[in-house]
C-alpha cells in the first residue's frame, strides 16, 4: 500500500509520460506500411566518342515477388561531357512503362541533368551523383489525368576493391559496393510525399574486364506515398551489366 501523496505522484508520472507516448502510439498505428520484393535487371552501355565526350545509355526490365509479376521497363540514354578527370555533367531523357496486373498501366517520359564527381580516398573510390529530373507520366486509364512532377536526387557510392581475380590481368577484380541514395518530389500534386524515396545499396562487383563488370546488389527501399501516413518498403535484388565500348 502507499501513501495518498506518494500514489497521486506515481499517478501523475505515468499520465505525462502517457501524455508524451500517445502521439507516437497515435502515429505507430495510423501509418500504413506495405511490403514486397521486387527483382531489377539492368544494362549499362557507355560508348566513348572522345577524351571527353560519351554516350551513356542503360535499358532493364523489373519484377516483382519473385519474378512473378512485371513491374517496370526503361529506357535512357545521355550525353556526357568531362570537365576534368574528377567531375562530368550530363543531359538526357528516358522512357519508363510501369505494369499493373502483368498489364502496362502507365508511361512516364523523363528528362535529366546530372553532375558527377569522383574522387580516391586511398584504396576506395567514391562517386556523387546529383540528377535533377522532370517526370510526366501518361497514364493508360482515360479517367486518370497526366500529371508533371520535378525530382531531385543525391547518391553517394563507395567501391572498395577486396581482391584480384586473376594473377596476369590487373582489370579483373571484385570490389565491395555501398551506397545510398535520397529522392525529393515537388510539383502542385505533391502533397504527403516531398520526401521520396530513400536507398540503402550493398553488395560486390566482379569486374571481369576492362569493358565488362557484373554487379549483384540488395537494395532496401523505403517510398513515401503521396497519401496520409501511407509507405511502401522493398527488398530489390538489383542485377547490373556494365560494358564500355572505346573508339580506336
Amino acid at each position: 500500500m502507499c501513501q495518498i501523496g506518494m500514489c497521486r505522484f506515481r499517478f501523475l508520472r505515468l499520465s505525462f509520460f502517457f501524455l508524451l507516448l500517445s502521439p507516437a502510439l497515435t502515429y505507430a498505428q495510423q501509418r500504413q506500411v506495405s511490403y514486397n520484393n521486387l527483382q531489377w535487371f539492368q544494362y549499362y552501355q557507355s560508348i566513348q566518342l572522345s577524351p571527353n565526350w560519351s554516350i551513356r545509355s542503360d535499358g532493364g526490365f523489373r519484377w516483382q515477388e519473385g519474378f512473378k509479376e512485371k513491374s517496370q521497363f526503361l529506357i535512357r540514354s545521355n550525353l556526357r561531357y568531362d570537365l576534368t578527370s574528377d567531375i562530368n555533367i550530363s543531359v538526357g531523357m528516358a522512357l519508363f512503362g510501369a505494369f499493373l496486373a502483368d498489364t502496362l498501366s502507365r508511361r512516364e517520359f523523363r528528362t535529366q541533368q546530372q553532375l558527377g564527381y569522383i574522387h580516391q580516398v586511398g584504396k576506395l573510390s567514391l562517386s556523387h551523383r546529383l540528377r535533377i529530373e522532370l517526370r510526366q507520366f501518361f497514364p493508360l486509364n482515360e479517367s486518370l489525368s497526366n500529371s508533371l512532377v520535378h525530382r531531385f536526387r543525391y547518391r553517394v557510392m563507395l567501391s572498395w576493391p577486396l581482391l584480384s581475380l586473376s594473377n596476369k590481368d590487373p582489370d579483373k577484380l571484385l570490389s565491395l559496393i555501398l551506397g545510398d541514395e535520397v529522392l525529393f518530389h515537388a510539383g502542385k500534386d505533391i502533397v504527403y510525399n516531398t520526401f521520396s524515396q530513400n536507398r540503402v545499396l550493398v553488395g560486390p562487383s566482379f569486374q571481369l574486364s576492362e569493358s565488362l563488370s557484373i554487379s549483384l546488389l540488395y537494395n532496401h527501399m523505403w517510398t513515401v506515398v503521396n497519401e496520409p501516413n501511407t509507405y511502401h518498403q522493398s527488398a530489390i535484388l538489383w542485377v547490373g551489366v556494365r560494358h564500355s565500348i572505346f573508339r580506336k
